[in-house]
């Protein structure tokens, strides 16, 4: 079974548009991913916890924006680790998961 508890949800104010699409985008993703993807999911919503702590919301609208507009989400992930300044050290170990799943997208793509 798979884990569909996530960090979509960083304030007790009503949704919006844009929760409710991001909210579905990550169900669909969820049930019809294989378990090679359970362990991404997991990295990024441990980012987005780490974003949530830091109180970062423009950040995690930021990020809702581009995944609901159809980007690719280690693109999105990685170009937001890349250009932020972040006090938990934890997102920087991020880093290199991500890059390491950009490269596994592109061998995949070939081989």
């Amino acid at each position: 079974m798979k884990n569909t508890n996530s960090n979509t949800s960083i304030r007790l104010e009503k949704y919006n548009v844009l929760d409710k699409m991001f909210d579905r985008l990550i169900r669909e993703s969820l049930n019809t991913m294989n378990d090679n993807y359970d362990d991404r999911w997991e990295t990024y919503d441990l980012i987005l916890y780490e974003l949530k702590r830091e109180f970062n919301y423009i950040t995690y609208d930021e990020i809702k924006y581009r995944l609901t507009d159809g980007e690719n989400i280690n693109d999105v992930f990685y170009d937001i680790i890349l250009r932020g300044e972040y006090s938990s050290s934890l997102i920087w170990l991020f880093k290199r998961r991500i890059e390491e799943y950009i490269e596994e997208d592109f061998y995949n793509r070939f081989y």
